[in-house]
């Protein structure tokens, strides 16, 4: 409850009441929903500390859970040349929201790349929760900066 909270208190003094209600009320619902910990934000000064840069790096604050399900219900899963588009890549994953909520929306296969190593092993943990709910599930979680990752 203290990280709704606090993140009420941010969404309040960085935008208004009205979307702090907003926000708050669709995170409690989705990580209710999808089983999982991912609400909060994060100014990741400590990665600087730390001595990665983050001079191209934004907070860490999740996308909103009405805008991912509104996104992969517009997903075409059609198959391409006889194979299904099932991988589903999340460069800069955070705590791994939206590819756990991928998962949930068809995805069998999902890869997160996050330069922060306190939030890929926060993807790992809300993965693992995704996986005992849907045992198909491959999923690997990166801890490396966009820059030098090879999109296959």
């Amino acid at each position: 409850m203290l990280t709704y909270i606090k993140y009420f208190y941010f969404l309040l003094i960085n935008w208004n009441l009205r979307i702090a209600v907003y926000m708050i009320r669709h995170e409690i619902k989705g990580e209710k929903k999808y089983g999982i910990n991912t609400t909060g934000q994060d100014e990741l000064i400590n990665l600087e500390d730390l001595g990665i840069d983050i001079t191209h790096a934004t907070i860490y604050m999740p996308v909103n859970y009405v805008l991912l399900e509104e996104t992969f219900k517009q997903l075409n899963f059609e198959p391409v040349n006889g194979k299904s588009l099932t991988h589903f890549l999340d460069i800069g994953c955070g705590k791994g929201r939206a590819l756990c909520m991928a998962a949930h929306y068809g995805f069998t296969k999902v890869t997160g790349l996050d330069f922060s190593r306190s939030l890929c092993e926060a993807a790992t943990e809300n993965l693992e929760k995704t996986k005992l709910q849907i045992p198909e599930l491959q999923y690997t979680v990166i801890n490396n900066d966009a820059f030098y990752f090879e999109i296959p």
